[in-house]
């Protein structure tokens, strides 16, 4: 496939501005990033897929298959959403942007997104517990922690801090911006629930547990969700650029 070249922005961006930087992102790379997002779909959604298939069981998350299919496909799926982060900063940057160079970056730095994950819910869970707003501070602030583990290849404690220092100062921006993909994710998401809920309906389909309703949920919804994320991963790493550059300006 014919590499497409991207600069990243050279000046602070307004909110638009952002969603039109991640879509010229994505466009660059758009082959690569929609194969690592299906796949992560694909992953993410095995307890959806898995808890429609167990319906009929009294118990499904007793079963022990259930368990490591679930815990498995979680595994593998933070692998590959740090292989998407580093694809999308080897095509920003202008470095190597071959599968193998970001799976291989995803594989090595895997541990400290893992550490990430669990430090910023714990610390989020602790702001939340002591007085509400701390969590609610510290849950737009430590955002981009996993991204910088694997960005700027820091440990854990530092990229905590780094993304913290960076979104000071642009917490609202920042919080309305992912809130802003966080609705258009919905607003995605309802739509297919809409036009399935209207199929099911003119095709006369009333069992809720069918094949047809399995078809939503094993496919359409990870294929949805695939064409979704290249995006909001896109957008988020250009808000961390743009805030990069708010507060130290260019390299």
């Amino acid at each position: 496939m014919r590499e497409v070249a991207y600069q990243l922005p050279q000046r602070p961006l307004s909110m638009s501005g952002v969603f039109r930087a991640g879509l010229h992102l994505v466009r660059a790379c758009v082959g690569q990033a929609f194969l690592f997002s299906l796949v992560l779909a694909l992953l993410t959604n095995v307890p959806n897929t898995l808890l429609f298939v167990y319906a009929d069981q009294a118990q499904p998350l007793g079963s022990t298959a259930f368990n490591v299919l679930v815990v498995g496909a979680m595994l593998l799926a933070i692998w590959l959403h740090g292989a998407l982060i580093a694809l999308l900063h080897a095509v920003a940057i202008g470095a190597d942007r071959s599968l193998r160079t970001a799976l291989r970056m995803g594989l090595r730095r895997y541990l400290a997104v893992v550490g990430c994950f669990v430090a910023y819910a714990l610390i989020v869970i602790l702001g939340y517990v002591a007085l509400i707003l701390p969590g609610l501070i510290l849950m737009v602030t430590l955002l981009f922690a996993h991204f910088l583990v694997i960005t700027e290849q820091l440990s854990i404690t530092p990229a905590l801090q780094r993304s913290h220092r960076l979104v000071w100062g642009y917490w609202w921006r920042t919080s309305i911006v992912f809130n802003v993909l966080v609705v258009i994710s919905l607003a995605a998401f309802l739509v297919v629930g809409v036009l399935a809920g209207a199929a099911f309906y003119m095709t006369g389909v009333t069992e809720p547990a069918g094949p047809g309703m399995l078809v939503v949920v094993a496919i359409v919804v990870p294929l949805v969700a695939a064409l979704l994320t290249p995006f909001l991963y896109a957008c988020s790493y250009i808000v961390l650029a743009d805030l990069q550059l708010r507060k130290e300006g260019l390299p």
